[in-house]
């Protein structure tokens, strides 16, 4: 386990120093701008790491011989340097400390570092240039990185802070072309402090079962997701029409580098079938997106957009605010492509903004995008998923979101850099206890349930789409959608069944004019009183429905029900003769252009068809009683 004084060695720097607490608040908080990482596990490589505490020249007293005898063929190891101005350095080895005389020392994986200094710039790497002489092992010396030294701790002996250290510094072994690690320390600041701990690796194990129980990792839970998503429109399962609302509004914001971009490319690439780069995507140290732009989703037929869209801006970062905004994003004013200005926010007198946005142009559903891979709560050491500032402009959006009540959520994104087991195989994803506590943090520093927090891992060196990545970021889509829906049914509902009934009134507006006008051949040119009326004639069996469909269209005419025609649910037909029944029009309140003409119900042992040639052809008159032959 992680000894609590690794969290000590960062936090608790001298009182008496001139480098400032917040230069660093944990070794996993550190961001080394060389190689990109952004903890010690990723830094040092290959999973996890556990770090225990061996040696330490405050408690242990600066002595050689004490050092040796703790630190020799223990393995794998951190050294750590503080110095009075309350800067942090320091070396990683793979190979072990060893009393040897002067003797160098082969290693291709040890490093030196600076994670902290007065100028308070971000921490630096410096790899490896010379591995046949990364260390030297000398018995009558702390610890010694290259040959020029790099880095050498000469300890004089003494008790407590009594201990004196010598640090020499003299580039040689390690990479120093952006400047040698001595340049970005203080000169003569005396050191005081020296920890080293011991480096192993953490077997993460999984769980039994999934912590969720969906989604399935299978290619039938593939399709179904694919084709529940395909299939959706806002509202669906509430009985709103197909065109009540054309699409729903999903928006991501996160710092830099959480992968906004990157969710929208594997989503896309879900649907295409292959990995695709339609949103700008990367790891610099700046906002790769520089406008607010929706992005549509095209169905895997490529015949249609779906019924959703994803939404970027700007990534978060300190020193830049761009909350203000956030408002004319969420409520529609913000038009596509608006590239987003960082000292001044969006006014309505200028080109773009919408003065009357439209329910389809509003944010339905707001997602936090974080990167899992930036947290730490092992043990003592405590490093948080973004910065102080990063934390407080996505509170301050948070407050706006919450007065409008839009659904939050959050993406916590890069699993399987957070954890060996999932990066191994992202089916584990929900059998990974250390994702589910990452879930659990996640909500409690964005304030959210942890039913909110969705684990994602994005296409990333995958050259061609898999099933697993596609499961994850359709089901993200899924819950991302019905929160939407939420939204929808409880603000918007009433809003949206009016607008398909005000639509039903008009289609039956339409139709009814269109049949009160109706005269044979009227599109082919014959003259309106070429042929009076035409005859529709019905049959079928007894308790079929003739009667009451022509009640039925009475009624629609007449605005209320009527019973016209003789209708009902006995065993013998109702409707005797044969009868012509003529509709009268609502609006003009003469007789329309056709007649309904009804006939005896057609039944077992009763043979009627003797008939029907003078109905055909006209010879039988209206109201004329059917007799019915038995059929013998």
């Amino acid at each position: 386990m992680i000894d609590k004084d690794i969290r000590e060695s960062f936090l608790d720097i001298d009182k008496s120093a001139k480098c400032p607490r917040k230069l660093i608040s944990s070794v996993r908080d550190a961001k080394f701008n060389r190689k990109g990482t952004t903890n010690i596990w990723e830094l040092i490589g290959d999973g996890p790491k556990s770090f225990t505490k061996l040696y330490s020249s405050r408690e242990d007293g600066s002595d050689v011989v004490e050092f040796h005898s703790r630190c020799d063929n223990r393995g794998r190891t951190l050294t750590l340097v503080y110095n009075s101005a309350g800067e942090v350095y320091g070396g990683y080895t793979s190979v072990s400390w060893q009393s040897y005389s002067n003797k160098p020392v082969y290693d291709n994986k040890a490093f030196i570092f600076v994670l902290a200094n007065q100028e308070g710039t971000a921490p630096i790497k410096f790899n490896i240039k010379k591995p046949e002489s990364a260390l030297v092992l000398d018995g009558g010396c702390g610890p010694i990185f290259g040959t020029g030294p790099d880095i050498k701790v000469c300890m004089e002996k003494g008790d407590g802070r009594n201990a004196r250290l010598t640090i020499q510094q003299n580039p040689a072994s390690y990479d120093h072309e952006t400047g040698s690690l001595g340049s970005y320390l203080s000169r003569d600041e005396l050191a005081s402090e020296v920890v080293v701990y011991r480096v192993e690796d953490v077997t993460m194990k999984l769980m039994d079962r999934q912590w969720r129980t969906e989604p399935r990792f299978d290619r039938e839970h593939l399709q179904n997701l694919k084709e529940e998503v395909e299939l959706y429109w806002p509202l669906r399962d509430m009985g709103v029409s197909e065109d009540a609302l054309r699409n729903v509004n999903i928006l991501f914001v996160g710092p830099v580098g959480a992968g906004k971009s990157s969710f929208l490319n594997s989503v896309e690439s879900s649907f295409r079938g292959h990995v695709t780069l339609t949103a700008g995507a990367g790891s610099r140290d700046k906002s790769v997106t520089s406008a607010f732009r929706r992005y549509p989703i095209t169905a895997s037929d490529n015949r249609r957009c779906l019924r959703f869209q994803l939404c970027d801006c700007r990534g978060l970062q300190d020193g830049i605010d761009i909350t203000k905004d956030i408002d004319s994003i969420l409520e529609g004013h913000m038009p596509n492509n608006y590239v987003i200005n960082t000292s001044s926010a969006m006014k309505a007198n200028m080109h773009g903004y919408k003065q009357h946005p439209r329910l389809e142009d509003k944010i339905h559903c707001v997602v936090y995008v974080i990167d899992a891979d930036k947290h730490s709560n092992h043990a003592d050491i405590h490093t948080p998923f973004i910065t102080d500032n990063v934390k407080k402009q996505m509170k301050t959006i948070q407050e706006n979101v919450d007065q409008k009540g839009i659904p939050q959520l959050i993406l916590l994104n890069k699993v399987d850099t957070a954890c060996d087991s999932t990066n191994k195989s992202t089916s584990e994803v929900f059998r990974s206890s250390a994702i589910r506590q990452r879930c659990i943090d996640a909500a409690d520093c964005l304030g959210l349930p942890p039913m909110t927090v969705m684990p994602m891992k994005n296409y990333f060196m995958e050259p061609s789409t898999t099933d697993d990545i596609s499961i994850l970021a359709l089901f993200n889509i899924r819950q991302m959608l019905r929160a939407a829906d939420s939204f929808l049914r409880i603000n918007h509902l009433d809003e949206l069944r009016a607008d398909r009934y005000e639509k039903l009134v008009h289609y039956l507006q339409s139709l009814k004019e269109e049949v009160e006008e109706y005269y044979p051949l009227r599109d082919t040119g014959v003259s309106e009183d070429a042929l009076r009326h035409v005859n529709i004639l019905f049959v079928g069996q007894v308790g079929a429905g003739k009667s009451s469909f022509v009640n039925s269209v009475e009624s629609a005419f007449r605005c209320y029900v009527t019973m016209t025609a003789s209708a009902g649910s006995r065993s013998k037909s109702l409707t005797s003769m044969f009868r012509k029944y003529t509709i009268i029009s609502s609006k003009t309140r003469r007789p329309l252009r056709f007649q309904l003409c009804d006939y005896r119900g057609l039944q077992d042992g009763i043979d009627i068809t003797q008939d029907i040639d003078h109905i055909l052809e006209g010879h039988m008159r209206n109201n004329y009683v059917v007799s019915s032959v038995c059929d013998t």
